[in-house]
């Protein structure tokens, strides 16, 4: 969402300004109503449902709808499966561009490709890592890298990066010698990725900070890569 002229306005044109977002918006301190603005749904699972449901009953129905919250039933059938038309770079490329946490755990989910559930995909890509790069002392706890029990090195980062090169157009630009991804904790700060030195060749960085810090700090350690 952002302020314009004090008033509150959606951070997207795509995206409607759903009761939820006013509510949370409300929360903002008067003093920093201005700019734009990320707000992360604090009440889990239920909040998120109740968010999809307002921004699908604004998008479908150009309305409110009521809402109820509840556990899908096990003799629910499906009514509808969409397919979409979008490939998996296009998922990724805007998953990537815009941190869209939503996506990035949905894909996490159908990594083992049969059972659907946290557990599963924690021991699938567990297992994946372990056989690939030989690690032990690491944890992957979520596919959005939200959860405080992930655990990865500067090191073992470096490596994922090496065997992403191919793809590495996929992390989001900063100027014409920068692809890199940011991950935001308000005592954890990280920037993985590459730059593009002086021989025009692209080179993997790490930068992970576990303190709090001035959020520019990072884009100005990037920027001092590429001089």
């Amino acid at each position: 969402m952002r302020y314009r002229k004090g008033k509150l306005l959606p951070g997207e044109a795509q995206t409607p300004l759903t009761p939820l977002a006013v509510d949370l918006a409300d929360d903002i301190p008067t003093d920093k109503q201005n700019g734009e603005r990320r707000i992360a749904l604090p009440g889990g699972r239920d909040m998120s449902a109740r968010y999809f449901g307002e921004v699908f009953s604004a998008l479908m129905f150009n309305r409110q709808l009521p809402l109820q919250i509840m556990p899908v039933s096990a003799s629910a059938k499906a009514v509808y499966t969409h397919r979409s038309s979008r490939t998996l770079e296009d998922l990724l490329l805007a998953m990537l561009k815009y941190s869209n946490n939503f996506i990035a755990n949905q894909l996490f989910l159908l990594l083992p490709g049969r059972e659907v559930s946290i557990s599963a995909s924690q021991k699938y890509v567990m297992a994946q890592l372990e056989a690939e790069y030989g690690w032990q002392d690491f944890n992957v706890s979520d596919g959005a890298g939200l959860s405080r029990q992930n655990r990865l090195s500067a090191r073992q980062l470096m490596a994922v990066l090496e065997s992403f090169r191919p793809w590495a157009y996929l992390l989001p630009a900063r100027g014409e010698r920068i692809q890199a991804k940011t991950g935001t904790f308000w005592d954890n700060h990280s920037y993985a990725g590459y730059y593009l030195d002086e021989q025009q060749e692209w080179q993997a960085f790490v930068l992970l900070i576990n303190t709090t810090m001035k959020a520019g700090y990072r884009f100005r350690f990037a920027d001092a890569l590429i001089r």
